[in-house]
């Protein structure tokens, strides 16, 4: 099973079968010799673009396309039953008329849901507030409201939830979204009211006043636990998917450089630009998935509201149920950023296979920029802006590559075969007013780990872009 939650399983569970034929076709098309948190980004992105299309707008007696066959050893309880209610939003009392509705399956703590029972289904909420969701089975249910400006239970979604999936876990969660019991062909109803969230808008310009277009914009609770990001694509959120695909919520700024972020629960949070590292503009070499993506990555720059590289001193907002907070401008110093590039080499000049880079302030050990080594051994930071650095390698190995590997491609670990590794070590980069070249750090060679080689448990390097459970 995919560590991102029962809850994202339980959504694509029971698709057509020829979604999962066009599904794992792309995936396994687009994703080889993709690093894993990159394959995953791609694979949920793929499959929660294609869920709107299943929405259940159907009546009781129309074929339900989401119902499974059941087994022919094991008969499956009639899904006669069905879940109705009216969904308001509680600060007009008037219908969230189009609001998506998700009725998830709850597992028991052993993980079973129950033979014959959907996945879950999908529907929208009627210009008269009320919805039904037909063809259930009997069975415990989750149901959610996905309405723009408005908040859900996801808002209060953290890392863990994304990552643990066990039955204990998943079922905990899904308790707190509250549940209801269908028992037959009975209409068990379920009735809901949207609090909305608050919102905060502003504009990005650059410094000589020009519009900054097609910026990412990051909210961040100051008093939330950030998830340490060990890979560039870890910061892939499946929240921020839910907020873009399902709820139309943009994270970008438009042709004016303007940005409005909705649905944000009550909290103390600081706004910022974020300048990504896959980026031609600021002089990068773009690696192009993660800026076609959308995700987040450790090497982005972030421009803080207050006009400031530093997270320390940042401004921040104190956000409160419906409150809209206007005026968030910020402007990217379109100067400031420089480029590190360097080669990773052992002390008698063999160039490193594969090693992860960080590039930290010393002056603010939160300002902290990641990379990989190509397969070359050179390694590049992009949009790095003034100041003293520790240049950190770890992990650094030499091996060979999967025949077909792209040339001058960032190596992740998981796919080579070692053959020699080093220890880890560190050095002083000082960055001015130009790009710095040449870097070296040479390290030492160590013996070789005997799990050197030990595919990781999300990893298959037969299969080069499919993550598999973990045994």
């Amino acid at each position: 099973m995919l560590p991102i939650g029962s809850v994202w399983i339980a959504m694509l569970g029971s698709l057509p079968n020829r979604f999962f034929v066009a599904y794992f076709f792309v995936t396994k098309r687009y994703t080889s010799g993709m690093p894993r948190p990159a394959r995953f980004g791609l694979s949920v992105l793929l499959a929660f673009a294609t869920l709107p299309a299943f929405a259940q707008d159907t009546p009781d007696s129309a074929p339900d396309p989401l119902h499974r066959k059941a087994s022919p050893a094991i008969p499956a309880p009639p899904s006669n039953g069905r879940i109705t209610g009216t969904v308001l939003c509680a600060d007009t009392r008037r219908p969230a008329r189009g609001a998506l509705i998700l009725v998830l399956p709850v597992p028991s703590t052993d993980g079973k849901i129950g033979a014959g029972t959907p996945s879950q289904a999908f529907t929208r909420v009627a210009s008269d507030g009320t919805y039904t969701a037909a063809h259930l089975a009997p069975g415990e249910y989750s149901v959610l409201a996905l309405l723009p400006g408005y908040l859900s239970p996801i808002n209060d979604m953290d890392a863990g939830d994304l990552n643990d999936s066990t039955p204990q876990k998943t079922r905990a969660l899904m308790l707190r979204f509250g549940t209801v019991t269908v028992t037959g062909r009975e209409a068990v109803r379920r009735d809901l009211s949207l609090e909305r969230g608050a919102a905060v808008s502003g504009r990005v310009l650059y410094t000589d006043g020009s519009p900054a277009s097609q910026v990412t914009i990051a909210v961040d609770d100051v008093n939330a636990n950030a998830a340490a990001q060990k890979s560039p694509m870890d910061g892939f959120d499946p929240r921020v998917v839910m907020s873009t695909m399902f709820m139309h919520q943009s994270l970008g700024t438009d042709d004016q450089g303007r940005f409005r972020i909705a649905g944000l629960k009550p909290g103390t949070y600081r706004v910022a630009a974020v300048e990504a590292a896959e980026n031609p503009l600021n002089g990068a070499n773009a690696e192009g998935f993660g800026v076609m993506m959308g995700m987040g990555s450790p090497r982005d720059v972030h421009i803080y509201s207050g006009d400031t590289l530093h997270k320390k001193s940042a401004k921040t907002y104190e956000l409160r149920t419906g409150d809209e907070v206007t005026g968030v401008d910020i402007t990217i110093p379109d100067v400031a950023f420089h480029r590190v590039l360097g080669h990773l080499t052992s002390k008698d000049g063999r160039d490193m296979t594969t090693a992860t880079l960080t590039l930290t302030d010393t002056a603010d050990d939160t300002l902290i920029f990641n990379a990989l080594v190509d397969t070359s051994g050179s390694f590049a930071f992009g949009s790095v802006p003034s100041g003293t650095y520790t240049l950190s390698a770890t992990g650094a190995l030499i091996g060979t590559l999967p025949d077909g590997f792209p040339s001058g491609m960032q190596v992740p670990r998981e796919i080579i075969k070692a053959t020699h590794a080093f220890a880890d070590a560190t050095t002083s980069v000082i960055v001015k007013d130009s790009d710095v070249a040449d870097v070296t750090l040479p390290l030492v060679e160590v013996p070789l780990p005997p799990d050197a080689n030990k595919p990781s448990p999300q990893f298959d390097p037969g299969t080069l872009g499919t993550v598999v459970s973990p045994q």
